[in-house]
């Protein structure tokens, strides 16, 4: 339902700007009642605000200033595009964001990870009408500069501070070193992804599901889902066609490396290895965001590597055993008893 924001009326945008201000005007008097008031202030007109941005286009500029969101500085509290700007690296010119259901899972995120690990500030938009919203707040503007607005989870993600042309050969020669593993993967999960690339950007997760420039994010594929089956429709074929999104690989990550070993050492045939693949695909999609449709088969894959490694850990454990636990000969015997009880074994052969 399309939610025109005439209805809300002059006055209450009015009074609205004018309290926010206020709030404003008062933070130098009392830091901690200004927090308090503010948030209980934000929690409850901040949702106008946002529709507000996207309907109203005669105030989305004044307007603008007063959103909040969490971010990975701020911690609890909340922060403004201006605090944001105030914060930036030298010479950084975008802002970027990730969008999620909650705090927590923007923070797991594996697309917001490959920003913050270069010190930037990551903007977390978490409530359902925040991806609406910013699509109609691609810039910002604060004095003479000029601001870009920039999705994280998109792919091709460029950052301020390096060369481009730099980026693009650096990719080009990890995609090159770790072909095999590439190719493999692409044909593993050719029915879940539209390409495989191998990234430097990851530092602690092994991959991230990244959408394609023009792709749904998550929540906004779970979104429409939910609006298909609604309507009567049926899902099935449409999140196929909606999960086409790009696989960005870590090659230094120790789970890749054994990827990478496996297809060597058991061939491109392996169930394990596809197995390994699969799960790989699987963990990535979950930590950025996305769902697992089909709980069975992930269920399935989890188990069998589960038991594939208890049955390697007890064939460890027999061989173990086997070199460890020996019947001692006699005279081993005699040597270790006689020992014990302080007498030597030369002793017995006078007796």
């Amino acid at each position: 339902m399309r939610v025109n924001i005439s209805c809300f009326g002059t006055y209450f945008f009015y009074r609205l700007v004018c309290s926010t201000l206020w709030y404003t005007w008062h933070d130098h008097l009392n830091t901690h009642r200004y927090s308090l008031r503010f948030t209980i202030h934000r929690n409850n007109f901040g949702k106008y605000l946002k529709v507000g941005v996207i309907e109203d286009q005669r105030n989305k500029d004044d307007i603008i200033p007063l959103l909040r969101f969490f971010s990975s500085k701020s911690e609890e509290e909340y922060t403004s595009l201006d605090q944001y700007i105030e914060g930036m690296k030298e010479n950084q010119k975008q802002i970027y964001y990730v969008t999620a259901d909650g705090k927590e899972k923007a923070m797991m995120s594996p697309a917001a990870e490959k920003v913050r690990s270069r010190g930037f500030e990551v903007l977390y938009l978490t409530e359902p009408l925040d991806e609406i919203m910013i699509e109609s707040v691609t810039n910002y503007k604060k004095g003479d500069e000029n601001y870009k607005l920039v999705d994280v989870s998109k792919e091709g993600l460029n950052f301020d501070d390096e060369d481009q042309e730099e980026r693009k050969k650096k990719e080009d020669e990890l995609n090159e070193d770790h072909k095999n593993v590439k190719t493999y993967l692409e044909t593993a999960l050719a029915e879940k992804v539209q390409k495989v690339k191998m990234t430097d950007l990851l530092n602690e997760s092994p991959a991230a599901l990244v959408q394609s420039a023009y792709g749904m994010s998550p929540t906004m594929q779970r979104y429409m889902k939910a609006q298909n089956v609604a309507s009567g429709g049926s899902d099935a074929g449409m999140m196929g066609s909606m999960n086409q999104a790009v696989l960005e690989v870590n090659p230094s990550h120790p789970i890749v490396q054994d990827l990478e070993r496996m297809i060597v050492s058991q061939g491109e045939e392996s169930d394990e290895a596809k197995n390994f693949a699969v799960l790989l695909y699987d963990v990535a999609a979950l930590t950025s965001g996305y769902e697992i449709e089909d709980s069975g088969d992930f269920a399935n894959r989890i188990l069998s590597m589960m038991t594939s490694k208890a049955t390697v850990d007890i064939k460890d454990a027999e061989v173990e055993s086997h070199d460890v636990v020996q019947k001692p000969t006699s005279a081993t015997a005699t040597a270790a008893q006689t020992e014990f009880f302080g007498l030597k074994p030369d002793n017995f052969e006078n007796v």
